[in-house]
């Protein structure tokens, strides 16, 4: 069983990864020098303040070491991959969104490696995802890259296909990641039914704390709307596909992946109530997306 569970999880990431690769398409990109400074802001941000966040709110609701240990590598996960269909569906700007979400998971192996440092440092004791060091590193970049390099490529011999293989991954990866929930919640229900309101109070704080922080920052940089929701969404949905992954298939600690399922289903209602609030806040729900990629997707 834990082998077959194993398989499956992996499986489920490379094909996320494959998803975000397929996305690219590099002369969508040409816009994006126009935001290149507000790209590199946010990146850095969510580098920096959410583990930050995390570090707080864990200390400040006096969690449990599962619990703490499970905040933690959320925080610490790049961008999920729903957050791309989140920004598709609020009518956000979709190349925002699919940049950053697959520059995040780039630089993943690195910049997790040394957040984990981090915690180790500042929490005076080795966090228990530090190690093992560079072989973490390196499964991380495997995970990651390669699938989403293959992705790219895949979308350069195939572009008139890519569309529709997309969207299939897009949905199996979305079954996929509600089997990992439901399968957590069986197999740690007696974790979850002890910690739920714990875990519900700590993953809505990260996501709403996060949101904000994201809005705050748009204003203080007067982008534009659809950005400004691309960026509050980026801000607020993590990648617990790849935080249940290195829990139990690099970690084999099942119970830390016991978070990653709340946390998903706290940042699908946030995030989805931000949406609605955008919508009413500029009386625009009826427009359509103006995104360089939108537009480039509709003419083929």
């Amino acid at each position: 069983m834990k082998s077959v569970v194993d398989v499956g999880v992996l499986s489920l990431m490379v094909l996320a990864m494959l998803s975000v690769g397929l996305e690219l398409e590099f002369r969508f990109f040409k816009e994006l020098t126009k935001h290149i400074g507000a790209l590199v802001v946010v990146l850095l941000m969510q580098i920096m303040l959410l583990p930050a966040i995390g570090l707080l709110i864990s200390y400040g609701l006096d969690l449990s070491p599962t619990l703490r240990s499970g905040i933690l590598l959320v925080a610490a996960c790049p961008v999920g991959d729903m957050a791309n269909f989140f920004t598709l569906i609020g009518r956000g700007n979709l190349v925002v969104s699919v940049t950053i979400n697959a520059i995040s998971c780039l630089i993943s192996p690195l910049s997790m490696t040394l957040i984990f440092a981090g915690y180790s440092c500042i929490l005076q004791t080795p966090f228990v995802f530090a190690a093992p060091g560079w072989g973490l590193v390196l499964r991380f970049f495997l995970l990651i890259t390669v699938p989403i390099v293959a992705g790219v490529c895949l979308r350069l011999a195939r572009a008139s296909k890519t569309d529709r293989i997309s969207r299939c991954l897009r949905f199996v990866c979305l079954l996929g990641l509600f089997a990992l929930c439901a399968y957590v919640v069986v197999s740690r229900f007696y974790q979850l039914k002890t910690d739920w309101k714990l875990a519900a109070s700590a993953s809505s704080a990260l996501a709403l704390t996060a949101m904000m922080i994201s809005w705050m920052v748009s204003r203080a940089l007067r982008t534009e709307r659809a950005n400004s929701l691309a960026f509050l969404i980026s801000f607020g949905v993590r990648n617990v596909g790849l935080a249940a992954t290195i829990a139990i298939t690099i970690m084999n600690r099942i119970e830390y992946a016991a978070f990653s399922t709340v946390y998903f289903l706290s940042e699908v209602v946030l995030v989805l109530g931000a949406i609605l609030a955008f919508r009413l806040w500029d009386g625009k729900g009826h427009s359509k997306p103006q995104t360089a990629l939108c537009s480039a997707q509709t003419q083929r």
